[in-house]
């Protein structure tokens, strides 16, 4: 289905789906702490568009942010692991 479209379709579908998929990163997945499938989103419209700015920082900012997570995770475990 995807080559019926021919490069041209696929141009116009994914000039749309772009705003689309950084929109739904920020609004229902980044915003909720829904960072696995926010990342997707933002890797998404990198993959539309490598050069996307915005694309770029946002998964940037999720990444930290999932980084930052599993340190803090690791931490607690090791806290607890002294403790207990």
């Amino acid at each position: 289905e995807w080559e019926a479209i021919g490069k041209q379709g696929r141009s116009d579908i994914n000039t749309f789906k772009l705003p689309c998929q950084s929109e739904q990163g920020v609004s229902s997945r980044l915003r909720k702490d829904d960072l696995d499938n926010a990342l997707w989103d933002f890797s998404e419209a990198l993959r539309i568009d490598a050069g996307n700015a915005k694309g770029l920082y946002r998964r940037a900012v999720v990444l930290i942010e999932l980084r930052n997570q599993s340190r803090n995770s690791q931490l607690w475990t090791r806290l607890i692991g002294i403790h207990f």
